[in-house]
């Protein structure tokens, strides 16, 4: 059933994208609206299966999973939930965001990663990832709110590992340094409360080169009363100006351009840095804005490790909760929001594992993560039926997704029940069953 909806849907799919479409003035679409463009195109759109598609990728912007960076989570789309994995990220100005979506086949089809930043009460397109790309690197231009939708072609089934992580979006402006090297942070107290600190310091042996974070302009070099011997770098592709200050040496002149890693000066303590050992005092001022912090261009996260026995042991399985509580939450996370509090021996179907956490349905199809020390495997009842003619759907509901009709002689194992429903296993399907009246 499934092979002959899929063929037919490639085709019309295949059809509709051999039209041109023009772009004109307009800005570039992303892979994912090319994609809902080729769904109307060939029809696909007003059916349930792709109007299904497109309103999961517009509800997933409105139920996103909180996430905190790193962040990993392994999970199967597969035919019975059209859906997508959304995030809510809280990011930073000078972060360099990367997402790596690895499917658990080579020749998995394609997938779309779109991020959307909260601009006046609205979620607009910032990135995406290219068309058959498995990746999206972003350079954070403003703090806020952002989702990312992560969400495969329509009728695409297997597993896919999301990895969230950061990286520095400047080279950092000391040698064999990085940002564990950072001792003094921006705002600490200046002058006993007076000012704030307008940067970072990194303390470094007398005459250590100070390097340029990127590419731009020396605008200004000169001396003041606070710096001592400073330089100045616009960097005018990103919209930020460099200063370098307690130099003892500056190797640079205005109107120079200067690439990451050339020597500026040499790290010295002049100015009111006298009484202190050498150090290079490093900020960043935005065009029109004041200065921000440095730290975040700077810092860095590793990329999270997945536990693969966990997740064959787990994904894409029945399970059942184990305790007489157990909390069903919003997030992988003790302080998420609780959806609701569920007794024991409710059947979960195992969609992901994020950490400690598994993502996991309720038989009604609503989604949540819950801890795994409450789950424990759902086994057979040892039980056999004969069911001929029984339709087996994705859930327990007469609405739901058609998997299989149980033909004569097939005997099918029951697992447990679960509101006028039987939860069945034919060998190579399992789904639910109306239970005799």
């Amino acid at each position: 059933m499934h092979r002959k909806i899929i063929y037919f849907i490639l085709l019309a799919i295949t059809a509709a994208g051999c039209r041109s479409v023009q772009q004109g003035l307009f800005p570039k679409q992303s892979p994912h609206e090319e994609y809902s463009l080729k769904l109307e195109e060939a029809g696909l759109a007003s059916n349930k299966l792709g109007k299904s598609w497109i309103e999961a990728s517009e509800k997933g912007l409105l139920n996103p999973t909180e996430a905190g960076i790193p962040y990993s989570e392994a999970m199967v789309f597969d035919y019975e939930q059209l859906t997508t994995a959304t995030y809510r990220l809280f990011l930073r100005e000078g972060q360099k965001l990367h997402v790596l979506v690895e499917p658990g086949q080579p020749d998995t089809s394609h997938i779309f990663i779109d991020l959307f930043r909260l601009t006046d009460g609205e979620y607009k397109r910032e990135a995406f990832a290219e068309k058959d790309s498995i990746r999206l690197d972003y350079r954070v231009k403003r703090n806020g709110e952002y989702i990312l939708r992560i969400q495969p072609e329509l009728m695409v089934a297997g597993l896919f590992t999301v990895f969230l992580f950061t990286d520095a979006s400047l080279n950092f402006p000391v040698p064999e340094r990085d940002f564990t090297s950072i001792s003094s942070f921006f705002g600490d107290p200046r002058e006993g409360g007076r000012r704030k600190h307008e940067g970072v310091d990194v303390f470094a042996p007398r005459g250590t080169p100070a390097l340029a974070v990127s590419s731009g302009r020396v605008t200004r070099t000169g001396t003041n009363r606070l710096g001592g011997k400073v330089v100045w770098v616009s960097d005018t592709q990103n919209g930020y100006n460099y200063y370098y200050a307690h130099l003892d040496t500056q190797l640079v002149r205005p109107g120079m351009q200067v690439h990451p890693g050339d020597t500026l000066g040499l790290i010295g303590n002049t100015g009111n840095a006298v009484t202190t050992p050498p150090h290079l005092h490093f900020g960043i001022y935005a065009f029109g804005r004041r200065s921000i912090d440095p730290y975040v261009f700077f810092h860095k996260t590793d990329m999270p490790v997945i536990d693969s026995l966990q997740i064959a042991r787990f994904v894409n399985t029945w399970s059942q909760t184990a305790s007489d509580k157990n909390n069903f939450r919003t997030a992988p996370d003790l302080n998420a929001d609780i959806i609701e509090s569920l007794p024991a021996n409710v059947p979960l179907k195992i969609r992901g594992v994020a950490g400690n956490w598994l993502r996991a349905e309720l038989p009604t199809g609503n989604s949540g993560y819950i801890h795994r020390s409450i789950v424990k495997p759902l086994t057979d009842s040892g039980r056999e039926i004969v069911a001929a003619g029984k339709i087996i759907r994705s859930r327990p509901d007469s609405l739901s997704l058609a998997k299989k009709i149980i033909s004569e002689d097939e005997k099918v194992k029951v697992y447990t029940e679960y509101q006028s429903y039987l939860l069945v296993d034919t060998g190579d399907v399992s789904g639910w069953i109306a239970e005799d009246s």
